[in-house]
């Protein structure tokens, strides 16, 4: 809808007067500035406000909450669902659609986005406010994982060695035993979200990360990232094997209604019924529980890893 002029200096002057409110909401009622609630130090001085930390995304809310942050966490977006700890906060919207006023509602001291975070004229408005707004950025790989890790935890000035770590050994033991394999099976990683939803993951994306440690081979290799792809791309690509989310599998209503994706019935995957289905946040979320979700998608690939 268009606005007038007028409209936007509206707009404007509701979100200037929710800054105010907020950071009057923080202020002791004798206007001294100081917390009602905090305690004075020797010196008359008031102690400082513990972090308020709103974190949208779920690999970096996963790892706020593992750097053992979360008591400082007070709003994520709808994509934060792991841990259960963290669907408890307050839900700040769908992290490409945020809402200003909501975010400077909960009068945060940080707000912690990724490069999906939206839209920009919110975060221009944010980091225009007294709102400290940090995009963390990492490549769709092991290391751009660790690298991740390593930004919010200095961020909310955590400890990112036993992550980093833990993540390391996890990884190495999935190379081990993918070592043992004989087989590579051709995979195709989808990302649905509905029938009217279908997309393929190429290369430098999350999923051919993830492929690559567990023993597959990504069938999709003309494009990076993930792209839409036809009936015809999908007969062509023939894969033996389709990689799904299980949100998007349910999205779709289930392995039936995913080999009816026009183009899939004629792959061997259909054939053969063959699909693995993924925890969304293991599958996509490169943050500290990828090694978890890599060994899952090797034991899934390899029947002769599932005893193991």
């Amino acid at each position: 809808m268009h606005r007038t002029p007028s409209a936007r200096a509206s707009l404007h002057l509701a979100f200037g007067l929710t800054l105010t409110l907020a950071a009057c909401s923080k202020a002791s009622p004798t206007g001294t500035g100081a917390s009602a609630s905090a305690p004075a130090s020797s010196t008359g001085s008031a102690a400082p406000s513990p972090p308020r930390i709103v974190s949208v995304g779920a690999a970096n809310t996963e790892i706020v909450f593992a750097l053992g942050k979360g008591s400082e966490v007070v709003g994520v977006d709808t994509s934060s669902l792991f841990p259960e700890e963290a669907t408890k906060r307050t839900k700040v919207g769908y992290q490409r659609a945020l809402s200003a006023e909501g975010l400077v509602s909960l009068a945060p001291s940080l707000v912690i986005v990724g490069d999906e975070a939206g839209p920009p004229a919110v975060l221009d408005q944010l980091r225009a406010s007294t709102v400290r707004v940090e995009t963390v950025r990492a490549e769709p790989t092991i290391e751009g994982a660790k690298s991740r890790i390593r930004a919010v935890a200095k961020l909310v000035d955590g400890d990112p060695a036993p992550l980093e770590a833990k993540l390391d050994a996890e990884i190495d033991a999935v190379k081990k035993v993918v070592a043992t394999t004989k087989t590579r099976p051709r995979v195709l990683a989808l990302y649905a979200r509905g029938a009217g939803l279908a997309q393929a993951f190429g290369l430098k994306s999350a999923a051919d990360s993830l492929l690559a440690i567990a023993g597959g081979e990504n069938v999709v290799r003309g494009y990076e990232g993930s792209k839409p792809i036809t009936a015809e791309g999908l007969a062509a690509a023939d894969p033996d094997v389709v990689l799904v989310s299980t949100r998007g599998l349910e999205s779709l209503g289930g392995p039936p209604q995913l080999f009816a994706l026009p183009g899939l019935g004629a792959t061997k995957a259909a054939k053969n019924k063959a699909f693995v289905a993924i925890d969304d946040l293991l599958l996509f979320g490169l943050g500290p529980r990828t090694g978890e979700g890599a060994m899952a998608l090797a034991k899934a690939l390899h029947p002769e890893l599932r005893d193991r």
